[in-house]
């Protein structure tokens, strides 16, 4: 059996390789609009997180921290994602 970690996606080459999962679920994006969206939504405090099974992404998760009045302060997950 693999050893299984999850890790912050944060530099732009693994943002790539995580793209074929994250396509499966946002499958109106091209890459350049995902690096975009990623880009522009990690200064806000969004996070890409990869579950990797050895050295193969086989699950991303994409989260914020937010506070609002309803929840307080909240993890919203935003994308769940595996190899399929």
């Amino acid at each position: 059996m693999s050893d299984v970690t999850i890790r912050e996606l944060e530099s732009q080459a693994e943002w790539i390789d995580a793209f074929p999962l994250m396509k499966q679920l946002r499958t109106h994006l091209d890459e350049n609009q995902y690096l975009d969206y990623l880009e522009q939504m990690s200064a806000d405090g969004y996070r890409l997180f990869g579950l990797f099974s050895g050295d193969e992404l086989a699950a991303l998760a994409g989260v914020d921290i937010l506070t609002n009045m309803y929840y307080g302060r909240h993890l919203w997950v935003f994308e769940v994602g595996d190899r399929r």
